[in-house]
């Protein structure tokens, strides 16, 4: 290849030259005069009554608009920023339990109740038997009460039993005789106050005369409900 220029192409060249040159011109002329149409001559009244077009023209454009533009182009701007650069914690809430694998204990008492009082310390040492907690007595002295009441009702059905089948088997109506352990005053004043009360159907007893095959069946039902009260009582 040789190293000569193609003189046909100079002149194109040469016209987007002074072309450009020209834009340049017009843009720098356009530049510099920016601000020398800014500005109304005409005052609000004036431009009241102006044509519709000259009106538009002459009238300055609120602030408002623009203001609202920058404003959501800057909240679109900080959304990315904060979408690139943020970092968000995930949670995760699950049920679980801390077990402890050394040096630990788990004291479980055989009724549930409240903890009044904590007698130990972490890192005391304790002996065995040693009390360690406290626990309310509430519950405890509830249930007591209760218990102590059924077996007065209990020990009060066995004696007005007894009574009955003792007058059923000898057709006579006399004393029974107790163990110590269940005598009348060992179960409280409740059994007293039950004889009191069937005290009348008791001595109604003495003047009746059963028939035989009743009696049998009457002291058959008796000796059941004895063994059962027996039973209760013994638990």
């Amino acid at each position: 290849m040789t190293g000569r220029i193609d003189l046909r192409a100079a002149p194109f060249v040469g016209a987007c030259a002074d072309l450009l040159g020209r834009y340049a011109a017009v843009f720098g002329w356009a530049w510099r005069h920016r601000r020398a149409g800014e500005g109304s001559v005409h005052t609000a009244d004036e431009r009241a009554f102006l044509p519709a077009a000259l009106s538009l023209q002459h009238t300055p454009v609120h602030p408002a608009p623009r203001c609202t533009a920058w404003l959501l182009m800057g909240l679109f701007v900080l959304a990315v920023a904060w979408a690139w650069f943020g970092r968000v914690d995930i949670v995760a809430v699950a049920p679980g339990r801390i077990i402890v694998g050394e040096r630990s204990k788990i004291i479980q008492p055989l009724e549930r109740s409240v903890v009044r009082q904590v007698l130990v310390r972490d890192g005391d040492h304790v002996q065995a038997g040693q009390a360690l907690v406290e626990l309310d007595p509430t519950n405890a002295v509830a249930d007591t009460a209760g218990l102590r009441a059924q077996l007065t009702a209990a020990a009060a059905d066995a004696m007005a039993a007894g009574l009955l089948r003792q007058a059923l088997a000898h057709a006579r109506l006399s004393a029974p005789q107790w163990p110590p352990a269940r005598a009348p005053g060992a179960a409280g004043p409740g059994i007293a106050e039950a004889i009191a009360r069937d005290g009348e159907s008791l001595a109604n007893l003495r003047t009746l005369v059963f028939p035989a095959a009743e009696r049998a069946a009457a002291v058959a039902q008796l000796d059941a409900e004895w063994r059962d009260i027996v039973a209760r009582l013994d638990r």
